[in-house]
């Protein structure tokens, strides 16, 4: 189990977008800063495969069986503006070895999925 604590600092607040959905992504940001840049959802378990799937439903009240590990918002809720501080315990998260999340970054999405911040972990 891991404790996670994530501090926001000038998350914009973006009219009919808010909350946002953030999500553990499988790649660092690049050098360019390009959010884009981050791959898709940290998923090592294969819960949504391709990141696409239509079937994909994570249950925050079974997380450890149906959400990707980088399921954030799905396990925990989506960010508010103005809540910018976060700290929760996660069994699936791990730090280091293959499926840890040292390397890689965190990625906040409007409603329609554009990637509007991102930081590396």
């Amino acid at each position: 189990e891991t404790e996670i604590e994530l501090s926001f600092q000038n998350i914009p607040e973006i009219e009919g977008q808010c909350p946002y959905s953030w999500h553990i992504h499988e790649k660092p940001v690049d050098d360019s800063g390009d959010c884009g840049s981050t791959g898709g959802h940290f998923d090592p378990a294969g819960f949504n495969p391709g990141g696409n799937s239509a079937d994909y439903k994570c249950d925050p009240d079974n997380k450890y069986d149906t959400c990707e590990v980088g399921d954030l918002s799905g396990k925990y809720g989506k960010v508010h503006p103005g809540q910018l501080a976060y700290k929760f315990s996660d069994e699936d998260v791990l730090l280091n070895g293959e499926n840890g999340i040292i390397g890689r970054s965190v990625v906040m999405h409007l409603g329609d999925k554009t990637r509007i911040v991102c930081a590396n972990i």
